[in-house]
């Protein structure tokens, strides 16, 4: 069965996918996103948690709250940025793109 083209998300370039949940066009692009993700994901999710569960910064340890938000922030702003210049997919394309193919984070 034939699948439509469709764009990798790190390298943007336009490949025909040899199944339907086949996001990358090479093991190697799918290895270096996921690689990626993964070092992000350490260091932003202890920000994210601690900010979320302060209200960032309105309930609890305000301080700690403001500032873990203030850093979150900066973060996935930094990621959005080192993304759109090295000309990879964004963060709401890719999830559009996981949610589309049937891709469940849980």
């Amino acid at each position: 069965m034939a699948y439509p083209p469709r764009e990798c998300p790190e390298c943007r370039a336009i490949f025909t996918p040899l199944d339907q949940r086949q996001l990358f066009c090479s093991v190697e692009h799918r290895t270096a996103w996921s690689n990626r993700a993964t070092v992000r994901g350490r260091v932003l999710t202890l920000y994210a948690m601690a900010a979320r569960q302060t209200r960032d910064g309105t309930r609890g340890d305000k301080a700690t709250g403001k500032r873990a938000a203030q850093i979150r922030n900066g973060l996935m702003q930094r990621y959005r940025d080192e993304d759109h210049e090295a000309g990879r997919m964004d963060a709401v394309s890719f999830a559009a793109l996981r949610i589309r193919h049937g891709f469940d984070p849980i």
